[in-house]
């Protein structure tokens, strides 16, 4: 059983003690007593709901360390720090599909975020990859015509006009006019850039 949480009290009288304890801790300890009883199954039963609960936290703290990445990234482009701002989007990127896949609405988001540091840094062939592979995540996940395209279609016609293609740039911005008439949303103003 976990020695951390028991010590002697008398030591520091004038001393405020905090205990701390959390449920993973006390699957794990009573795992450890039924081992200690031999009573292997339960031990195993606990131990696996106690590693369940660790790789759950785990994860959740690696997902807000992926989120502070993106937000220093961000904050970094809007900087003009370009190559720390990559540096950071990319560990975001990779901390995020390590943990929930490369097909959530997160990883379009900071793939966005990258695309439009591409466009920014001059690097419009990858601009464009970036922002097509968030504009396809999120068709797949709301819908070819869900308003939450509307940006990244815009920013990709902003890319080809800079490209010089404005027939491909005409076909975005058409298709983004689209999807705002189809959910009735003729007065919407997108934000970003």
């Amino acid at each position: 059983v976990s020695q951390s949480r028991y010590f002697p009290l008398s030591l520091e009288k004038n001393k405020q003690v905090s205990l701390s304890f959390n449920l993973e801790d006390i699957l794990s300890d009573i795992g450890e007593i039924f081992f200690e009883m031999e009573e292997y199954q339960k031990s195993l039963e606990f131990g696996r709901k106690s590693l369940e609960l660790r790789l759950s936290l785990t994860q959740k703290i690696e997902l807000k360390v992926a989120n502070s990445y993106n937000n220093v990234g961000c904050a970094l482009l809007l900087l003009e720090n370009l190559e720390e701002a990559q540096k950071n989007l990319k560990q975001s990127l990779n901390i995020k599909k390590r943990i929930i896949g490369s097909k959530h609405p997160d990883i379009a988001a900071t793939l966005h975020n990258i695309a439009a540091l591409m466009e920014r840094k001059k690097e419009f062939i990858l601009a464009l990859e970036n922002f097509n592979e968030s504009l396809e995540i999120n068709a797949n996940i709301y819908g070819e015509k869900h308003p939450k395209l509307v940006k990244t279609l815009i920013y990709i016609a902003d890319v080809y006009v800079q490209l010089g293609d404005q027939n491909k740039a005409l076909k975005a911005f058409e298709k983004a006019a689209s999807i705002l008439k189809t959910n009735n949303l003729t007065n919407h103003i997108v934000t970003g850039k």
